[in-house]
């Protein structure tokens, strides 16, 4: 009885292991960012986004980028506007941009176009104030 128990466990930890159905994680090979700073204090930053979708069809990603700080007892916020989303043939993207105070959500992507695979997305977010409050 023993034995027969444990030929069944080996038999079931076996087939756990050898046939697990194929998983695919989402995953960004590199973020690369370039920020160019005026003498008026704005930001012009672009972000290039190596993203791998694998075998996974998705309608693009989110982005959520902190617009709200606290330095040395004061609070600040930044306001962000938005200005292209390219793919690595330049070709635009959709994003829709949402605000809330101390982040913005960005959702890159076309509602009506799967992607899957390797992508790059390249996006220049233009940071036009810095607000203090006191």
């Amino acid at each position: 009885m023993k034995q027969t128990f444990t030929y069944f466990v080996t038999i079931l930890c076996l087939a756990l292991f050898l046939f697990v159905p194929d998983v695919f994680a989402e995953k960004i090979q590199s973020f690369d960012v370039d920020i160019i700073l005026d003498k008026k204090g704005n930001m012009e930053i672009t972000e290039t986004i190596l993203y791998d979708f694998e075998q996974n069809q998705r309608r693009g990603i989110f982005r959520e980028i902190p617009t709200g700080f606290r330095t040395d007892g004061n609070l600040g916020s930044l306001k962000i506007e938005f200005d292209t989303v390219l793919d690595e043939q330049g070709i635009g993207h959709l994003f829709v941009k949402e605000s809330g105070w101390g982040i913005a959500k960005i959702r890159i992507g076309n509602p009506e176009v799967y992607l899957s695979g390797l992508q790059t997305l390249k996006g220049t977010p233009f940071v036009r104030q810095l607000f203090y409050k006191h």
